[in-house]
């Protein structure tokens, strides 16, 4: 597993996709790069045109299968513009088509379409970040898919992202932001017309990891491969989660969770557990576990 694999993650999912292969031939042909340069970790990153990035493909993982952790979030009738929170990212250990991840999801009522945000380390096939359709970057320092250079120790240092997803109040334009050096940085956004069902806010929102693997291979390890009873020096966790006060145009602490807010598919090989200890800056959420062969 190399470091370029364990990177920065941001796309749309949609439940139904419909292309065409001519089209993407000719798209790429269009998208051209304007500039090519490598990274200190030897990464090749393409700059091209803002108003040519890539809008079509899209990852559809086939034969996968999915284990997830973490806390889920209902508006209960007032819609969520936004969602956000600080995420500690390590280096999970996957092998051949095995990924594993830590991520926000925001999703309109029906699930049908939902935002990801978060890091990955994965060895699978697919489109993610700027391959995906409709995300138009903006920022000129943060590349979508870079690698996050500082992963955190085990029972040591805890190095975190604070990710925002946050709808434009007059656009209705989903936007990325990342806090650098204190100010909040506008990465890139989704625009409107590719989430139509967003239009009026989210419904759901999820906080936590993600293992997928092919069948018949050992699922991964999810965010340190410690179980949240580890503590925040040794488990994988997201913090201080706020979302979006449509009315208001304020960010908020969610006012409640209870144990039925906490989704684990399989207990033998992930949990996942609030910490309401901070309630007033937004709930923890600690996940994680060792993977194996016994997630049912």
């Amino acid at each position: 597993m190399g470091l370029r694999k364990f990177s920065f993650l941001a796309f749309v999912w949609f439940a139904l996709l419909v292309g065409s292969n001519a089209e993407e031939q000719y798209s790429k042909q269009e998208r051209r790069p304007i500039k090519t340069f490598k990274t200190i970790y030897g990464e090749t990153i393409d700059c091209i045109d803002m108003y040519k990035q890539p809008a079509f493909d899209h990852p559809l993982l086939k034969d996968h299968k999915l284990q997830y952790a973490y806390l889920e979030l209902n508006s209960l009738g007032i819609p969520f513009g936004g969602a956000r929170a600080f995420i500690n990212h390590y280096i999970p250990k996957c092998e051949d088509q095995q990924s594993s991840g830590a991520q926000i999801w925001i999703a309109e009522k029906y699930k049908f379409t939902n935002i990801q945000v978060g890091w990955r380390d994965e060895d699978l096939s697919g489109c993610y970040n700027l391959e995906c359709p409709g995300f138009v970057q903006v920022d000129k320092s943060i590349a979508l898919g870079q690698v996050l250079p500082y992963p955190s120790v085990i029972g040591g240092a805890q190095f975190e992202i604070r990710f925002f997803v946050q709808q434009d109040n007059n656009t209705k334009d989903w936007w990325l932001l990342n806090e650098k050096n204190g100010v909040d940085a506008k990465i890139g956004y989704w625009p409107a017309k590719l989430l139509p069902a967003f239009a009026g806010g989210a419904g759901i929102q999820w906080f936590g990891g993600v293992t997928s693997v092919e069948s018949g291979r050992l699922f991964p390890p999810m965010g340190s491969g410690q179980f949240p009873s580890q503590s925040y020096s040794r488990a994988c966790y997201v913090r201080q989660i706020q979302y979006f006060d449509q009315s208001s145009q304020t960010w908020k602490a969610p006012e409640l969770t209870t144990p039925q807010n906490i989704v684990v598919t399989s207990n033998a090989c992930y949990g996942a557990t609030v910490d309401n200890s901070f309630k007033d800056y937004g709930f923890n959420v600690l996940f994680g576990g060792p993977g194996g062969d016994r997630c049912v």
